[in-house]
């Protein structure tokens, strides 16, 4: 955890938290309904079962973990380590269940007879899109360091799902959601965390800190964006130019999970 990536941290502190409020705002909002709910959870589903657009729509990602470690089936107990391939599965396996815990939820909240939720079913939405290609871009153009600037947002910093598990108590279908959303942190605010502070472990020459913060701040922008888009724009476009002008109060980082996580 070096001065560098600690003045990352801080930087994207306010951005974290204009993602949360986000979410915070939808999930209070006088307007938000059962037909509501169930954009967002469908929308949330296409990024569990799909991931950062990298799936192929056809198939999904199942098809691409069973291609990944078919794969890997020679090299397993020589020279690769069984439990590495366990560990590979089971970061899989939390996937697809954090898809299922959201789309039970969606059906639940569905009419008389309307069809279960299936993969083929979810969509990205344009700011999701958006998102994705800029990422697709930045890992294109600058490769390893693009893709650890790229897991250093990963997540937003479990936003989602922290404010989501806040919902608990409330009754009724925000009991559910909040045990999903806890569920899911519970499950990713290890590798969430492990992204964020990857980038220090990357060597002084690999490591342009500007362009690192051009590229996070690029990302979490665009995240606040996706998520405004996700749960049907609950956030005005004036606040959120105000949250990029810093008016709002950071997220405080906790660096001791982030220690039990390098």
């Amino acid at each position: 955890m070096n001065d560098h990536l600690r003045d990352l941290i801080e930087a994207s502190a306010p951005l974290w938290a204009g993602e949360a409020e986000v979410v915070r705002t939808y999930f209070d909002s006088p307007s938000r309904s059962a037909e509501t709910d169930r954009v967002w959870l469908k929308r949330q589903c296409f990024k569990e079962f799909y991931g950062s657009g990298y799936g192929e729509p056809e198939h999904g990602m199942l098809v691409e973990w069973g291609r990944e470690i078919i794969a890997l089936r020679p090299e397993l107990d020589n020279g690769l380590d069984r439990h590495e391939l366990l560990e590979l599965v089971e970061a899989h396996y939390a996937e697809y269940h954090h898809y299922c815990l959201f789309a039970d939820i969606y059906d639940e909240l569905g009419p008389p007879g309307a069809p279960p939720l299936a993969p083929l079913m979810c969509e990205n939405w344009a700011e999701g899109k958006a998102l994705d290609d800029f990422r697709h871009g930045m890992r294109k153009t600058h490769g390893a360091f693009g893709q650890a600037a790229m897991d250093f947002t990963e997540g937003g910093y479990c936003t989602l799902y922290s404010e989501g598990a806040k919902l608990a108590g409330r009754g009724g279908i925000d009991d559910r959601i909040a045990a999903a959303c806890q569920r899911v942190y519970d499950d990713e605010v290890d590798h969430m965390l492990r992204g964020v502070v990857g980038l220090g472990d990357l060597a002084p020459e690999e490591t342009d800190w500007e362009l690192a913060r051009e590229l996070v701040a690029g990302q979490l922008r665009r995240r606040i964006h996706m998520r405004n888009g996700q749960f049907g724009h609950p956030v005005s476009e004036r606040r959120i130019e105000e949250i990029f002008a810093g008016e709002i109060e950071p997220i405080a980082f906790d660096y001791s999970l982030a220690d039990r996580a390098a």
